[in-house]
């Protein structure tokens, strides 16, 4: 056979290879002003516009300013997963969520359910402490994402992973692309988290315990972050000698956590303090007299 044939034949057949394996993206879309309808999602044209298959209709083009949102059909088990989360069992939960929402990254425009999903599979990467794998997650996301508060969030977690990595040199420039800092928003808690992490690699414990003690106080009701807070600010308040705050941390993580990996390694930090000093016996009462007349 002609070699240059043979070479022909070899790119067509790596290009079929490559695109059986090309994952099919399913979906509702709902453009402005439109009902929504199931689509096929088949990937990104030179000129950005979302490719997708409309049944019998064939393929078309949309701009991602005409797409409203975009309700991807997931099939992992949601219920198993909040388990495992609750655990603390993150690297599982990441891994079992990779698969399902990397094929999603191309078509990250409008409103869609991943958004929350991939919040906790960058976060799970984090905390499994998967650092480089969590810069490299939330560096796609950052480019990849049309929603801003998600490449803020996006920027927030690398920073905490840079840190994490031993890379504090790059840590400043991602926190000053957030500032000015809003309380309560998504990304401000993963600021916090590094900004604490930051100061505890630069040894400087009670700026890190008034930054934690910042993300616990305006996140007060974050299940995500709350734990993992908790039991920063119980490991600062160990280094600062301060035994009696960190049971009483512990404590709240007991009750509010009992399940958490957090209150479980806190547990075990509070098995490593001095016992705690018992309180000093009452002073006894003096005996009454009785009054005896001369």
């Amino acid at each position: 056979m002609n070699p240059r044939i043979h070479a022909l034949l070899l790119l067509l057949a790596l290009a079929g290879a490559a695109a059986a394996q090309t994952p099919v993206v399913k979906a509702r879309l709902k453009l402005h002003g439109r009902p929504d309808q199931p689509v096929e999602l088949l990937g990104r044209s030179a000129a950005g516009d979302i490719r997708v298959r409309l049944g019998a209709q064939g393929e078309s083009g949309y701009s991602p300013a005409d797409i409203e949102s975009l309700e991807f059909e997931f099939d992992f088990d949601r219920a198993g997963l909040q388990q495992l989360y609750d655990q603390g069992q993150y690297g599982d939960v990441a891994r079992l969520l990779k698969p399902a929402l990397e094929p999603t990254f191309p078509f990250l425009v409008g409103r869609n359910n991943a958004y929350p999903y991939i919040r906790r599979w960058v976060k799970c990467l984090y905390w499994d402490g998967q650092y480089a794998e969590t810069i490299a997650a939330a560096q796609r996301l950052h480019k990849d994402s049309s929603d801003p508060a998600i490449q803020r969030e996006m920027l927030g977690l690398t920073a905490a992973a840079l840190v994490g990595a031993g890379r504090t040199n790059e840590v400043p420039a991602f926190l000053r692309a957030l500032e000015p800092i809003a309380k309560t928003n998504e990304e401000s808690a993963a600021y916090w988290y590094a900004t604490a992490q930051l100061h505890v690699a630069h040894k400087k414990i009670p700026e890190a315990q008034e930054t934690i003690a910042r993300l616990i106080g305006f996140r007060r009701h974050d299940p995500d972050w709350m734990p993992p807070a908790l039991y920063l600010s119980a490991q600062l308040y160990a280094r600062a000698k301060q035994p009696a705050v960190v049971r009483q941390i512990v404590k709240e993580l007991n009750t509010l956590y009992p399940k958490s990996r957090w209150t479980t390694q806190a547990t075990a930090l509070e098995a490593t303090l001095p016992p705690a000093a018992k309180p000093a016996p009452a002073p006894a009462a003096e005996s009454t007299k009785e009054n005896h007349k001369p």
